[in-house]
């Protein structure tokens, strides 16, 4: 009997392989590394969308901010592609992208640089799920802001 006994210990020592509770811990580990990396790509995809909209926004603001200094004009108030002509009234009027570029370039300045959409007051992102969206900056009038543009950028 004391034989046997002796036999079963040697038997349980020997055996190999991984407790139920060593492979519940591992995979706890598995799933937390797995949580980890799908989070951190959630995190890079919404940093990248807040610098598309920082950027767009601050190189239009700029262009804007110049184009007032250069002629005391708001930019998109009149809707003609050269600086002359028509009634400036002080009101953003709804102006196309081409016409924006005309009036910056006609008085030496740059537009912002053409997105992949190849259009400059228009860019497109993709969110975390896969969608993509596209945003427009439009310079439109608000009456309620006194006669005050309104730069406004909208998500499609």
């Amino acid at each position: 009997m004391l034989q046997n006994l002796t036999r079963l210990r040697a038997n349980i020592r020997n055996e190999k392989g991984f407790t139920l509770i060593e492979m519940a811990i591992v995979l706890i580990i598995i799933g937390i590394i797995i949580g980890a990396v799908v989070k951190g790509k959630d995190v890079i995809k919404s940093a990248e969308q807040k610098r598309l909209y920082s950027s767009f926004i601050r190189e239009w603001q700029t262009v804007y901010n110049n184009y007032y200094d250069r002629t005391g004009w708001i930019l998109g108030d009149l809707n003609t592609a050269t600086n002359t002509g028509g009634t400036r009234d002080g009101y953003c009027s709804g102006a196309n992208e081409g016409n924006l570029n005309s009036q910056l370039s006609n008085v030496g300045l740059n537009p912002p640089a053409q997105g992949p959409t190849g259009l400059t007051n228009v860019r497109t992102y993709t969110d975390n799920n896969g969608i993509q969206h596209r945003l427009t900056l439009l310079f439109l009038y608000n009456p309620i802001s006194m006669g005050k543009p309104l730069v406004l950028v909208t998500r499609m």
